[in-house]
């Protein structure tokens, strides 16, 4: 176990669900698929934002298995339990070929009109396509992330141009 990092330079791509076993496996669920690839060869995670050392990781048909170094018993495992799971953001970054909507977390969101809208205050995963929870003054707007409606995007300035929904 070591300090907290920054929390510009962990992402959170799962959370741990259960143990495994009697030895001090975890099962971890990802957020996304496309993390399976992150979750692989991965040395260090942060469980809630501390660090720790990975001592080996595999996939099952069922989902994620981690061990920690120093947890070598279910007893020991047991007070992770839906612990929020992260990496650091470079490991993300070699992902680049993936479309990542955590990204957009904290960006402005304009109208087709550039008419400011709000910003990106969360992802939720439907499995079908991700939705963008935009925070507005006065309400809340659910956008699907399907071409339809995300017009455009800037990551140098941090926005999103959308197509606002009929529904909102």
């Amino acid at each position: 176990m070591v300090s907290a990092p920054s929390l510009s330079s962990i992402f959170t791509i799962g959370h741990i669900n259960n143990t495994h076993g009697l030895k001090g496996l975890l099962k971890l669920t990802l957020l996304k698929v496309s993390y399976k690839s992150v979750f692989k060869n991965i040395k260090t995670c942060y469980l809630n934002e501390i660090k720790y050392q990975v001592e080996k990781s595999s996939t099952t048909p069922k989902g994620m298995l981690i061990k920690l170094v120093g947890i070598n018993t279910v007893e020991e495992a047991v007070p992770f339990k839906n612990f929020t799971f992260a990496v650091d953001s470079e490991l993300i970054d070699t992902l680049a070929d993936k479309f990542l909507t955590e990204r957009w977390i904290g960006y402005a969101v304009y109208d087709s009109d550039k008419k400011p809208l709000g910003y990106v205050d969360n992802i939720i995963y439907t499995g079908a396509n991700d939705v963008l929870l935009i925070t507005c003054e006065e309400e809340e707007l659910l956008v699907p992330v399907t071409d339809e409606y995300v017009l455009a995007e800037n990551n140098s300035e941090k926005y999103i141009t959308i197509l606002k929904p009929e529904y909102a």
